[in-house]
């Protein structure tokens, strides 16, 4: 593959990394429920922008602290989710309740419930919905009764996603274009490297490359890293 079809595969791929992310974050900026990414090595590593009016933290001060979420979670309550955390990182999902101290100092009950993991070059990713029930709380110390709307807001949340999801699938797989959903590598603070996270059929079709999901593109392609530099510095 000469450098001319390699440079255009690239500009593919940034184009419609891009296209796609923002579609995709334009709408989950709109649901009420904290999504959110954890990495059992690092921290936190996303959380959608309703965690600023749940938590009274910003997205982009809890990635500078990728730790204080964990941090904040009431001692009493410390235990069960680190069991949780670790049990879906070998295939149990969790549905648990528990406090979180809020940037202003009071406690807010969460329903944090498990939606998949991710091992990415050995790293476990987890990614999770979060409800507010802090009222659904009290009423039930009221009234005897239990947070199962809470429930219900999560499942609608799930269902949310996962009909964005196969709709992207479905447009993704039937593109009479070759198109590829790839992860940009980095060392040092440089672009270094794409993996190929997903491809459709016309991208294999097209470029004759198969079987190149979780692979370096400089594993398939080698020499491109020059062109990578170029195109991503």
């Amino acid at each position: 593959m000469d450098t001319e079809i390699s440079a255009k595969i690239i500009d593919s791929l940034n184009k419609n990394l891009q296209n796609y992310e923002e579609q995709y974050q334009s709408l989950v900026d709109a649901l009420p429920d904290i999504l959110y990414s954890f990495s059992i090595d690092r921290g936190g590593v996303y959380f959608s922008p309703s965690v600023t009016k749940i938590l009274g933290y910003t997205p982009e001060y809890l990635l500078k602290h990728p730790l204080l979420w964990a941090e904040a979670i009431y001692q009493d309550d410390q235990e069960l989710v680190k069991t949780a955390l670790q049990n879906f990182v070998i295939g149990k999902h969790f549905e648990i309740e528990y406090r979180v101290r809020h940037a202003d100092g009071q406690w807010v009950w969460l329903r944090d419930r498990s939606v998949r993991v991710h091992v990415l070059e050995g790293e476990s990713i987890i990614q999770g919905i979060a409800t507010d029930i802090n009222e659904l709380r009290q009423a039930t110390i009221r009234l005897g009764t239990n947070t199962s709307s809470a429930e219900s807001s999560q499942n609608n949340t799930l269902d949310f996603l996962k009909n964005i999801e196969q709709g992207y699938t479905q447009l993704f797989e039937n593109m009479l274009n070759g198109h590829a959903y790839c992860k940009i590598m980095y060392e040092n603070g440089h672009p270094k490297d794409f993996i190929y996270l997903q491809v459709n059929q016309a991208f294999e079709k097209l470029t004759g490359l198969t079987d190149v999901t979780g692979k370096l593109v400089s594993e398939i392609i080698p020499g491109i890293q020059i062109i990578l530099l170029r195109h991503l510095s």
